[in-house]
């Protein structure tokens, strides 16, 4: 089983036909990744349509954090990422096999 572990599906008109192509190619599941809150948005609709084959990991391009800066540490932002301490405390993470997952050096510094 082949597995394509990073692909930007949110990109593509006809999803249908590059998942049908990356099937004919032995890969049985994609990932689709996000690179800003508005691709977040798209591939979970994606994940939702197609959750016998997609997979999806969220996350934000280091170049879109860079240029947002300003507007994406926000101190008085409840849900910007400079309190994810406040939120994610107690909250324990799993890889999708339900391993735990060690949050990185950056999360933990907030928690």
């Amino acid at each position: 089983m082949l597995i394509d572990t990073h692909c930007h599906l949110d990109t593509f008109t006809d999803i249908d036909s590059i998942l049908d192509q990356a099937q004919a190619c032995s890969v049985e599941n994609v990932v689709a990744v996000s690179q800003d809150p508005e691709s977040m948005r798209m591939v979970l609709d994606i994940r939702r349509q197609r959750a016998n084959s997609v997979w999806i990991g969220l996350g934000l391009h280091p170049t879109w954090i860079i240029q947002n800066e300003n507007d994406f540490w926000d101190e008085d932002d409840p849900y910007s990422p400079i309190d994810i301490g406040d939120t994610l405390t107690n909250v324990q993470f799993t890889d999708m096999f339900g391993n735990p997952v060690k949050l990185s050096g950056w999360y933990e510094s907030k928690l």
